[in-house]
């Protein structure tokens, strides 16, 4: 198999300390105690299928991330992200490096309360000089309720959370000085964001959403409206709760109730016995224009 040819190393603590491993887990999306993932990405075009990228993906015994490659097969170069985390399980740096690059280009380290909350996020260059960090502050019932940005000790963003008595997010206000605007959402009994309204610093809506859940909580409508485009897909599953297909359309509005550039897409997936999907086709207008296979290694 293609997997075969890949060799990764998972990037550990210092000290060998291991983290508690779970039964199962669903990260990104992956079910089952995922080892490894190779993802092969062609492109369509002329009914000639051309493989674009591999992306690689391996994961610790507890379902963590901690290597992610990608890999360009005509110039034959990579780029690759590294995850360390805490004893608790908490990711502590991520490391970013570029084409070809043996050190990271950049580093984000994380910093954590007592109780586990993210209280700082820094990102810095190859040359250890910070570019940005955020605070991020809770509340006594352990909710983000400001997300503070500083670029060089001066704030450049402010984004500020409200909850209801359930522990759902129903206010954000972002302020980044150049945009401002204010975002409400509202939920159904199963905790699902059902719509959500987004308004400028002026109090125009900017934007509007719709979703439609079925009575197992899996998403089957959505609907996203802005100033400049709008966009619908529905989505189906098979017995298991696996999303087989994607349809819909997404379109740039020139004028009040006028569209155009009506793109339509659909999207079928192919699932392994673990309910992860292994082959994924996009059509646009009808037409196959690309194919995800992935290979999949499991502990």
């Amino acid at each position: 198999m293609k997997l075969l040819g890949f060799l990764f190393y998972a990037f550990l603590l210092p000290g060998g300390k291991k983290i508690p491993i779970k039964e199962n887990y669903d990260y990104n999306n992956l079910k089952g105690n995922v080892k490894l993932v190779v993802t092969y990405n062609y492109q369509i075009f002329d009914s000639k299928k051309t493989l674009e990228q591999i992306d690689s993906s391996q994961y610790l015994s507890n379902g963590k991330i901690s290597q992610e490659i990608f890999y360009n097969p005509e110039d034959k170069k990579s780029y690759k992200n590294m995850y360390a985390y805490d004893i608790q399980g908490n990711l502590i740096l991520h490391l970013q490096f570029g084409i070809g690059e043996s050190f990271p280009s950049f580093k984000t380290k994380y910093k954590y309360d007592s109780i586990g909350n993210n209280i700082e996020r820094s990102e810095s260059n190859r040359y250890d000089s910070v570019t940005y960090y955020v605070k991020n502050e809770f509340n006594g019932k352990q909710e983000l309720i400001k997300e503070t940005y500083y670029v060089k000790d001066s704030v450049t963003n402010i984004t500020i959370y409200k909850y209801d008595n359930y522990g759902n997010k129903i206010f954000c206000h972002f302020n980044d000085k150049r945009l401002i605007c204010s975002e409400f959402y509202s939920y159904n009994f199963g905790s699902k964001v059902v719509k959500s309204h987004a308004y400028d610093t002026c109090g125009a809506l900017i934007t509007t959403a719709k979703t439609e859940y079925d009575k197992n909580g899996n998403l089957i409508k959505e609907q996203r409206i802005s100033l400049y485009s709008i966009s619908k897909y529905r989505h189906s599953y098979d017995k298991r709760g696996n999303k087989i297909n994607e349809s819909g359309f997404s379109s740039l509005i020139d004028k009040p109730n006028q569209t155009s550039k009506i793109n339509r897409v659909f999207r079928y997936h192919d699932f392994d016995k673990k309910g992860n999907w292994h082959i994924c086709k996009l059509y646009e207008r009808w037409k196959l224009k690309s194919i995800k296979q992935r290979e999949i290694a499991y502990y």
